[in-house]
């Protein structure tokens, strides 16, 4: 499905809206995940695509979104939305690239926490010395 509309920016605002008005009540309801009140179609739409394959590049036209659809995964996910996969399962096969990546991801994630200084030491650093120029 690619969307042809005018952008669905505000759709991610409403998202975004609807998940913090809904935190307390873990998200959106996956039944109703089409029927959420007060959405635009554009929005009712996706969430029925996403329901069953999660937001991807080919989803928006890019040339005129001003939120990268990154940004839809991080709200929605962020919402506890949860896609079925289950229907395109069988195209998922390079699950053992992504555990090597994810892996990797994590060690040089630990690396850095361990050896970047903490937020407020590399605050004390700027204040007192600057930023070095360029």
């Amino acid at each position: 499905m690619y969307m042809q509309q005018p952008p669905v920016t505000i759709d991610i605002c409403q998202l975004d809206l609807a998940g913090f008005a809904q935190a307390q009540t873990a998200g959106i309801d996956q039944r109703e995940a089409g029927t959420v009140p007060g959405h635009p179609d554009t929005l009712k739409d996706l969430l029925k695509l996403w329901r069953y394959h999660p937001p991807s590049e080919q989803h928006f036209d890019s040339n005129r979104e001003l939120f990268p659809w990154l940004s839809y995964q991080f709200v929605l996910y962020g919402m506890r939305f949860e896609t079925d996969i289950s229907l395109i399962e069988h195209s998922l096969t390079r699950t053992a690239l992504a555990d090597r990546l994810f892996a990797e991801n994590k060690q040089v994630k630990n690396k850095a926490l361990e050896t970047l200084p903490r937020h407020r030491e590399l605050m004390g650093k700027v204040k007192e010395f600057g930023f070095q120029p360029i």
